[in-house]
């Protein structure tokens, strides 16, 4: 006899071969992984009527804080999945507002009745035996603050860059959107902020490489050199002094910084040699021990390939007998999401490299340089320090990468320039509010990691008001006033939600739950306070 379910996986590394039906899909196995863009597909291609989701009886939605707007998996949820089936949703922050603790409960309450009707599980409604087990498995992680002066140059080229992106701005302003002009002045204006990123990420050299790239790629396109805009965008180039001797412009220069014709040398930014100092004193904290792994975050691919390169030793210069240190300690590799636009890393590559890091060999990755790809999505057992170069840009981001670090580890975000103090200073006063917001909805009983979402039988299954009219032809073919739904398979009685959901009459589905849930935790509030 068979022992255990049989599993499969879905999406872009396997695909579901020449199955005609989903029931024939779930006579195969008993347990379905989907990413949900493949998910979506999956239900389209095989014709899946609206409203239903056959043979299924529990759905599991990792990372739920995501399924909001106009995500695939929101799209499932609201085209597919029925009132009768139970969801499981689980996040370890459900995201707040800086704007206060009461927009944050409204984003929760958003969430909440987008996915239907729920309840929320606390860390104090596990048993007292999931609670200490709980508190066995959560690291003692160490978060630390780490601020990076730019360089001058680095502050010049900001400036300046930033100059010219407000200009192009200004003049794309009364330009049609499908005209070459504004097309034109779109992507440089894209071109400069990506820019900006990797002057952040590497250095002014590389940042300049790049913007040389995407500036001669927009202006010698055919369309773009008959179009009198691209006169204007070059004058405004050239004006800038971005090519044009920067000795000049950069007070009390470096000789090192810049060469004989006036340009940036390969050299890396502040950050990056912050982020080798950084690492060698990790190794000395944490070296000896057989399992040390690191995560480095960078912003961007190039400043993934830059730090790569700066350890390797074939790119920059100084600090020679410290990089040459942390790289054979570390043997340290890169994982970049796929792309295509850029030459990119192949799925084998990416896969070799994930195991490379979870491997504890002599042989294996210590040190894994990486974009917010790896934030989410991927498991590693062991990881003892997690160095986020980029800053932080969001408090959902903080969350998932502090959780990264296990055991008695260390949480470093290196901060540079005002920009990024900024953005850190907003993740932490969302992730405050979310917090807060979430003990108040949850009867004040502490911060709630887990969801739960469980089903409310409704009088009807209509397809909700957003769906495209696409969609609505095909729920109106696949389910016809006389074979509905509801005829096919009656709802149980209706429960004490779903009445209070059914009275909110004059609003949409989605809505409807809103403001059943804006309802319930008012009342709740205002017990709370009395």
């Amino acid at each position: 006899p068979r022992e255990g379910p049989r599993v499969m996986g879905f999406g872009s590394f396997h695909n579901r071969g020449k199955t005609e039906s989903w029931e024939e899909l779930l006579s195969k196995y008993d347990m379905l992984f989907f990413t949900p863009a493949y998910l979506l597909n999956t239900l389209d291609k095989l014709k899946v009527p609206p409203g239903s989701l056959p043979l299924i009886d529990l759905v599991i939605v990792d990372e739920v804080h995501h399924v909001g707007k106009k995500h695939p998996f929101r799209q499932v949820l609201d085209d597919y999945v029925p009132r009768t089936t139970r969801i499981l949703g689980l996040t370890a922050s459900v995201g707040g507002s800086d704007r206060g603790v009461e927009e944050s409960q409204d984003r929760i309450t958003d969430l909440l009745g987008m996915l239907k009707d729920a309840e929320i599980i606390s860390e104090n409604d596990l048993s007292t035996t999931a609670r200490r087990d709980l508190e066995k498995g959560k690291p003692d992680v160490k978060t630390r603050d780490v601020h990076v002066p730019p360089s001058a140059l680095e502050s010049w080229f900001t400036d300046r860059a930033d100059d010219v992106s407000k200009r192009l701005q200004e003049m794309r302003q009364g330009k049609p959107e499908d005209s070459t002009s504004h097309k034109l002045l779109t992507s440089l204006v894209v071109a400069l902020q990506e820019t900006l990123k990797i002057a952040s990420d590497c250095g002014v050299s590389e940042a300049l490489s790049y913007l040389a790239d995407e500036y001669l790629a927009a202006m010698l396109l055919p369309e773009t050199r008959n179009d009198e805009t691209a006169d204007s965008v070059q004058n405004v180039f050239v004006l800038s002094g971005l090519y044009n001797d920067l000795r000049h412009e950069v007070a009390e220069p470096d000789p090192m910084l810049i060469d004989d014709e006036g340009f940036a040398t390969p050299q890396p930014c502040n950050k990056l040699t912050m982020v080798l100092k950084q690492l060698n004193e990790l190794l000395d904290k944490h070296g000896e021990q057989q399992t040390f792994k690191c995560i480095l975050f960078m912003k961007t691919r190039n400043g993934v390939k830059c730090a790569l390169e700066y350890l390797e030793g074939t790119w920059g210069k100084g600090d020679n007998d410290m990089r040459k240190r942390v790289y054979e300690d570390t043997l340290p590799r890169k994982l970049v999401g796929r792309s295509s636009r850029v030459v990119s890393e192949t799925l084998k590559s990416q896969t070799e490299t994930v195991e490379l890091f979870r491997d504890t060999g002599p042989t294996s990755c210590k040190l894994l340089i990486t974009t917010s790809v790896a934030e989410e999505g991927l498991d590693f057992p062991e990881c003892n320090a997690v160095l986020s170069a980029d800053g932080i840009s969001s408090d959902i981001g903080f969350v998932q990468r502090k959780g990264r670090a296990r055991d008695d580890g260390d949480f470093i975000v290196m901060v540079s320039g005002r920009k990024q103090q900024g953005e850190y200073d907003r993740a932490k006063r969302k992730l405050a509010n979310a917090e807060q917001a979430m003990r108040d909805v949850s009867s004040g009983k502490g911060s709630a990691e887990v969801i739960v979402y469980k089903p409310t039988p409704m009088k009807s299954m209509g397809v909700s008001d957003h769906v495209s009219s696409h969609d609505a032809s095909m729920a109106s073919r696949y389910n016809p006033p006389e074979q509905s739904i509801e005829s096919a398979s009656p709802p149980p009685p209706a429960s004490p939600q779903a009445t209070t959901a059914a009275a909110v009459t004059s609003l949409s589905t989605i809505e409807s739950h809103k403001e059943e849930w804006r309802i319930r935790i008012a009342k709740h509030l205002e017990v709370v306070g009395s």
